[in-house]
């Protein structure tokens, strides 16, 4: 339909917002995936952008890093948190995914050690990894985690064993008049404003 990956994020964005508003006083995104977006959520829902991570560009993707405490100090040196700004604040946190929970448990407990009085994490997909799912039950210190369906949670497990609220947003709607609209040739641009 003519948009770009940009105005497909700010309008995910828009719509995370009004799906699952939250009361905040900042949201932001992990860089860089989860910027766009968050702005997107940022001007849905009223609540001020802010960027808070300082990102050291010449760290790469820290989830293919081999061992898991490698991929772990890499996190810690690729975001450094502006204090400042994260002080005392409720914080909307958005990304695009979790692959094995590391930069989501590592960017959250920076939050924390900086401040934030509380996280709400939105997560456009699951995590893709058995270990993900571990790490988010065993490690991560969080509010709430807000993902969509998109990737179906694993067979047996059990949201209420998580240490945070887990929300599960359906897509299914959504894709639903998508396929609706491709049948009848109608436009999908004005399912994301």
């Amino acid at each position: 339909d003519g948009i770009s990956v940009y105005d497909a994020r700010i309008r995910a964005g828009k719509a995370l917002a009004r799906t699952y508003p939250v009361d905040a006083d900042l949201v932001t995104g992990v860089p860089d995936s989860g910027i766009t977006a968050a702005i997107g959520y940022s001007e849905a829902s009223g609540i001020p952008f802010n960027l808070v991570f300082q990102k050291n560009n010449y760290i790469g993707r820290t989830f293919i890093a081999p061992g898991q405490s490698h991929r772990e100090d890499l996190v810690r040196i690729k975001l450094n948190v502006i204090t400042e700004v994260v002080k005392d604040k409720r914080v909307i946190l958005v990304d695009d995914s979790i692959v094995r929970g590391t930069q989501l448990k590592e960017t959250v407990e920076f939050l924390y050690d900086n401040g934030a009085k509380s996280v709400h994490a939105f997560v456009s997909h699951f995590p893709l990894t058995e270990k993900g799912v571990e790490r988010l039950m065993k490690e991560v210190q969080l509010d709430e985690l807000v993902v969509t369906d998109s990737i179906p949670l694993r067979a047996g497990f059990d949201p209420a064993k998580l240490p945070f609220k887990l929300t599960q947003l359906s897509v299914a709607p959504l894709i639903g008049e998508a396929i609706r609209r491709t049948h009848l040739n109608e436009s999908i641009n004005d399912l994301f404003n």
